[in-house]
């Protein structure tokens, strides 16, 4: 590398560096892939209090007022 493309050696060890982390990244994105596809192909049952607990997303401005205010 330092010949052919005229790196020093300190390009050539954040080349390296960088390499190995890429091939890092590669592993943990393909550990990911394969857990979205589990979740997505396998999702798990829902129990009742999971429904009961769900978030639900509102579009603003709307307000819902849950109880009224004490005078």
């Amino acid at each position: 590398m330092a010949r052919d493309l005229g790196v020093n050696l300190a390009g050539i060890e954040i080349i390296l560096n960088m390499r190995d982390r890429m091939q890092k990244m590669q592993v943990e994105m393909q550990a990911f892939v394969e857990y979205v596809q589990k979740v997505i192909l396998n999702p798990p049952p829902l129990d009742q209090e999971h429904i009961q607990n769900a978030l639900v997303r509102l579009v603003p401005p709307y307000l819902i007022r849950t109880r009224t205010a004490s005078k």
